[in-house]
């Protein structure tokens, strides 16, 4: 068993070898001078997330994260709670507070503005 676990890891480190021969080369069968010239070539077709963490890499600022569970404050809780009891949507005070949509729905849960499911 452990002589297939040893070919097995064997033939991964072949592969990424590999891979990795095939991306080096790939300026150069694209007629480019660099990897870096190769990726501004493909930049053109990110993901505007991507070019949005890019271009904040590029002008020396860190791309917001969401908060976590833990971090959003007591206060902020309850400015996003009395938001949704006034009528807001979700995913408006998602973007707001630079928090995930399943959070609001936590929270949501959590002041008793989800109706339970209908059982079958």
């Amino acid at each position: 068993m452990s002589a297939l676990r040893a070919e097995v890891n064997r033939l991964e480190e072949q592969k990424q070898a590999r891979r990795a021969d095939l991306l080096q080369a790939l300026p150069v069968q694209l007629g480019l001078d660099s990897i870096d010239d190769l990726i501004h070539q493909l930049a053109v077709y990110a993901s505007p997330g991507l070019k949005a963490a890019v271009a904040a890499a590029q002008a020396g600022q860190r791309t917001p994260r969401p908060y976590r569970a833990g971090r959003l404050t007591p206060e902020a809780k309850a400015k996003i709670i009395a938001a949704l009891k006034g009528g807001r949507k979700g995913t408006d005070l998602a973007r707001e507070f630079n928090i995930s949509h399943p959070m609001i729905q936590y929270l949501k849960k959590g002041a008793g503005l989800v109706k339970e499911r209908k059982k079958a």
